[in-house]
């Protein structure tokens, strides 16, 4: 037998397909019909769960501050915002769930079903395959997250603070249904797990989390267009499971923001919803431990709950993965120079113009040419990655750029190097012969290898 749910979501759909193929064309009493449709089933779905607080979809509207208890008979300002995401096929962050015939059936029909929902609206056409929205679909709010903490048990209409409807729902009033609370919560709970895992581990360095704004933003960000950067964080989609465990364990670390998915972003394997954490970007053996009591290795002094506080500036990061690994590839640099008796071997600095073009590949997933040579390049054979490779020890080589994605491009490694200014192997008219450091126009580094300038 279909479910309750599915049952609901169908007929939705089939309004949708049925109706005047252009949302202008509609009449009125069109949607007004959708939307009686819906109190209807929300009156049904309250009487078979004993909800005393389910409210009715009247007349309403949505800011950044606010979500209130009612919902017009439709909701146009919520309907420019999904039209706005079927032609831009963009789905930014926002006080809604995103329901489709083919996307997450249950979790969007609880949501659609949440006593406290207020605002709905539909599009009747997206062609966005890489996000998974190819269908009608609609957006309902202002819930992104429910709770049965939300429902108020007791008979339809008996939980009401601003009075019944017609239709024995609750009258929306002018206060907020935020969230912040349930965040709180949360947020309670992982600094209680960190204080758990320091007494357990003997760590007297462990940090208290916050939800951090900037990182949240960014993560909003992401999410909307699949634009997903590396930085001064760690990055970790939904499948990254073990990534999350350690930086929740992670000592150090002092800043998190967790968002979910409005849509998938199918081609960089991101289904449900992301995690930055910082200010760390890379992960060290023991997080950075220092051993001790609670507490007891806390440089900016002790939170309530017994943690470290991060202090203004958060915790330093002195030495970040890109200078490990440029210090890694002047090592080898060296060596290679010293094996071979190549005396103007240079050293390899970082770029800032290379890195920003670096950033942009990653986001875009877009890798064109220029004044660089990018290790690995896509789907290369042994001997192709050996050729590459070697571009690594030329000795007029004096930028790099270097890039963990965050998350995977198809086709692609998920690490990749920018190389310059050459884009040719070095050839013997580009080596000087002798001792590391003997052929440097403009004096040699601390590794021994020659200044760019």
């Amino acid at each position: 037998m279909m479910s309750f749910h599915h049952a609901l979501l169908l007929l939705i759909c089939a309004h949708l397909v049925t109706s005047a193929p252009i949302v202008a064309r509609r009449g009125v009493k069109d949607f007004e019909m959708l939307v009686e449709f819906l109190n209807t089933a929300r009156v049904a779905h309250a009487k078979e769960r004993n909800i005393g607080n389910m409210h009715e979809l009247v007349e309403g509207f949505m800011n950044s501050s606010y979500a209130f208890c009612q919902f017009q008979k439709y909701d146009h300002e919520l309907e420019k915002v999904a039209k706005s995401m079927a032609k831009n096929c963009k789905f930014p962050h926002g006080e809604y769930i995103l329901l489709s015939e083919k996307y997450d059936h249950d979790s969007a029909m609880e949501r659609l079903t949440h006593p406290l929902q207020t605002k709905f609206a539909c599009v009747e056409e997206a062609k966005c395959p890489n996000r998974g929205i190819e269908h009608p679909f609609c957006l309902v709010g202002p819930y992104r997250n429910i709770s049965l903490e939300d429902e108020k048990t007791g008979p339809l209409g008996s939980h009401c603070d601003y009075g019944l409807a017609d239709n024995g729902l609750c009258k929306a009033g002018p206060g907020n249904v935020a969230t912040s609370s349930r965040i709180d919560t949360e947020l309670k709970s992982v600094n209680d797990m960190r204080v758990r895992i320091a007494k357990e581990k003997n760590i007297g360095n462990m940090h208290e989390w916050t939800v951090d704004p900037e990182l949240e933003k960014l993560a909003h960000s992401m999410i909307s267009d699949c634009k997903f950067r590396s930085g001064p964080y760690i990055f970790a989609g939904d499948r990254d499971y073990e990534k999350i465990v350690e930086e929740q364990q992670s000592p150090t670390q002092t800043k998190y923001a967790c968002v979910f998915m409005v849509a998938p972003c199918l081609d960089r394997n991101i289904e449900r919803g992301i995690c930055l954490f910082g200010p760390r970007n890379y992960s060290t053996r023991d997080g950075g431990a220092k051993f001790g009591p609670l507490g007891s290795h806390c440089d900016h002094g002790v939170a309530d709950n017994g943690l470290c506080k991060a202090g203004k500036e958060g915790v330093v990061v002195s030495y970040s993965k890109t200078d490990r690994f440029i210090e890694e590839s002047n090592k080898m640099r060296a060596k290679t120079a010293k094996k071979n008796h190549i005396g103007n071997m240079h050293e390899v600095t970082l770029d800032p113009e290379l890195e920003k073009i670096a950033h942009t590949m990653e986001a875009d997933c877009k890798f064109p040419t220029g004044p660089y040579v990018l290790i690995p390049s896509e789907n290369q054979s042994d001997d192709e990655r050996a050729k590459q490779m070697s571009h690594f020890v030329h000795p007029l080589q004096t930028k790099i750029a270097c890039v963990e994605m965050a998350a995977p491009c198809p086709g692609r490694d998920n690490q990749f190097c920018l190389l310059g200014p050459h884009t040719s192997p070095a050839t013997e008219k580009d080596k000087k012969t002798g001792p590391l450091g003997s052929h440097c126009k403009n004096g040699v580094a601390d590794n021994g290898l020659c200044k760019a300038k």
